[in-house]
């Protein structure tokens, strides 16, 4: 499940490395612009950073639990794809772990019966950023599939995500943020897919113009 709550370490690279440049490979399934690569080279931390999360992986193609276990995290695994990316660094163990991603799809993506926006939209992310067809990703539409979990009526209209994966902190406004990047990445962007989800994350702003976790229903702007 991902949540915002608790954040491993290379959870945290990844994230920052996104601050580093995340520029997706073309259509042909390039590698990403070159321009990547010399922003990270002028910030020989962001490189070395990006050098210790690669070394996490395992032979398996992902990063274990803890060190030697034959468990996989695989949201450390999905997040560390994305920043080595991210920063044009060791992209064999990027696409070993994309490759990994795409067997255990549904591991990673379901949790009690319903999909995960936020995990989805990491994978989409994934698989932009290193050329891959989100559409055909582990034999299953990853846009389709984050697009459904939309919320269509009702209160949380435009929401991804249901309100118990709120309540748990796996959906709400940051997760919001990232499926919307991950469909701009995947080229989703008219108003009629996005509209009532950008609407959403609009009126959960607060007056001094920052977002409460998970959402306003859940802790308010106070």
């Amino acid at each position: 499940m991902f949540r915002i709550r608790h954040v491993g370490a290379t959870a945290m690279v990844g994230s920052l490395a996104l601050l580093v440049g995340f520029v997706p490979a073309g259509p042909s399934g390039a590698a990403p612009h070159a321009a990547s690569a010399t922003t990270v080279a002028q910030l020989p931390a962001a490189r070395q950073a990006a050098q210790w999360v690669a070394a996490q992986f395992n032979a398996q193609g992902f990063i274990p639990t803890s060190p030697g276990s034959g468990q996989a995290d695989l949201s450390d695994s999905a997040q560390s794809v994305l920043a080595l990316s991210a920063a044009n660094v060791d992209l064999p163990v990027a696409r070993a772990g994309l490759t990994y991603l795409e067997s255990n799809v549904d591991a990673y993506v379901v949790s009690g019966g319903v999909d995960g926006p936020a995990e989805l939209a990491l994978l989409i992310l994934d698989a932009e950023s290193l050329g891959v067809d989100p559409h055909s990703f582990g034999g299953t539409d990853l846009v389709t599939r984050l697009l459904a979990t939309e919320q269509t009526s009702g209160p949380d209209a435009g929401l991804f995500g249901t309100e118990a994966q709120a309540a748990a902190y796996s959906a709400g406004g940051y997760q919001q943020g990232l499926a919307l990047a991950a469909l701009a990445a995947a080229g989703v962007k008219g108003p009629t897919q996005v509209g009532q989800a950008i609407t959403w994350l609009i009126h959960e702003q607060c007056p001094d113009g920052g977002w409460t976790s998970p959402d306003n229903a859940n802790n308010a702007c106070t």
